[in-house]
């Protein structure tokens, strides 16, 4: 079942209330993933775990959850790259942040990771 399909809208109440039941469960996922990187001192980025969390916040919402994005996007006049450029820019990402983590005390790699996540949501 793919909500959006059905409803047609996202302002749909019944759309908004399993977004809202998504973002609890994502949020409780990336938590977890938190903590078992901090567990085992290791960075749990990767392209799996990025779409893993894609996939907790869209699920049966849209069609596309867990990956990245199939097809050309536009956002508000913006234009991302090209949707077969995201899963590089997703690598480098993954890459970046992970030499963050070896690289920074846990302040600076906050603040790092802020930033790099800023600059990527621009691009992808």
């Amino acid at each position: 079942m793919i909500l959006f399909e059905i409803v047609g809208s996202e302002s749909h109440p019944a759309y908004q209330r399993l977004k809202d039941g998504n973002i609890r469960r994502q949020y409780a996922f990336l938590e977890s993933l938190v903590n078992a990187a901090l567990d085992i001192e290791r960075p749990m980025i990767s392209a799996t775990t990025i779409k893993a969390l894609n996939y907790h916040a869209i699920a049966c919402l849209h069609i596309s959850a867990g990956e990245y994005r199939p097809c050309p996007l536009k956002v508000n006049g913006y234009d991302p790259p090209e949707h077969y450029l995201v899963p590089e820019l997703m690598n480098s990402f993954v890459n970046q942040v992970n030499r963050y983590w070896n690289d920074c005390d846990r302040l600076h790699f906050g603040c790092l990771l802020s930033m790099e996540i800023e600059l990527y949501s621009s691009l992808c």
